[in-house]
């Protein structure tokens, strides 16, 4: 890159630090990487994603994978803010 360039990343995220709007782009940000966070079969089951107020919200599809994933809530939020480098999401409403 030449000097005087930045990151379109860098820009977003200093973006996301000043904006009101920054849980609409982090939830944004959430779905579109949900398969890497999650893996692909529970991206399959996953019919809805938002954010309120630091709780991440998932509606899936299965009664048998919520139940599952009710185990491992604290493991997902981890991985969530892990991708983000920061902490946004405090924790997880499965339904």
């Amino acid at each position: 890159m030449s000097e005087g360039t930045t990151h379109i990343k860098a820009v977003l995220e200093a973006f996301m630090k000043r904006s009101k709007n920054k849980s609409k782009l982090a939830e944004a940000s959430i779905k579109e990487s949900w398969s890497k966070v999650v893996g692909d079969v529970i991206a399959n089951r996953t019919e809805r994603i938002w954010v309120a107020q630091g709780v991440l919200h998932i509606v899936i599809n299965s009664s048998v994978l919520k139940n599952e994933l009710q185990f491992h809530k604290e493991k997902i939020v981890e991985r969530v803010n892990k991708q983000y480098s920061q902490h946004f999401v405090k924790d997880i409403i499965i339904h």
